[in-house]
């Protein structure tokens, strides 16, 4: 059975977006508060960037963040597979 999904208002970067998600309201407010706080950072730090482009750059900076966090939970699991088999052979 399909989720509900919920529509949520948020604003990111000064724009309301309506947004159907499964997840909580909460939630989605979280993760647009966190793109609206990184559309921000960036902005302070590139004020000539137009806003698509703005996004554009936002969206690939939280890939790459969600890459490196992706690799780092890679190398934690294979790091306790290690250690799990290790202390099976004792």
């Amino acid at each position: 059975m399909d989720e509900e999904r919920k529509r949520v208002s948020v604003t990111i970067f000064g724009e309301e977006y309506v947004v159907k998600a499964a997840a909580s309201a909460d939630q989605v407010r979280r993760l647009a508060a966190r793109v609206d706080e990184r559309m921000r950072q960036i902005a302070a730090a590139n004020p000539r960037l137009g806003t698509s482009k703005l996004a554009v750059l936002t969206a690939m900076t939280l890939a790459d963040d969600l890459q490196k966090m992706e690799e780092q939970f890679e190398r934690l699991t294979r790091q306790l597979e290690e250690e799990w088999a290790r202390r099976q052979r004792r």
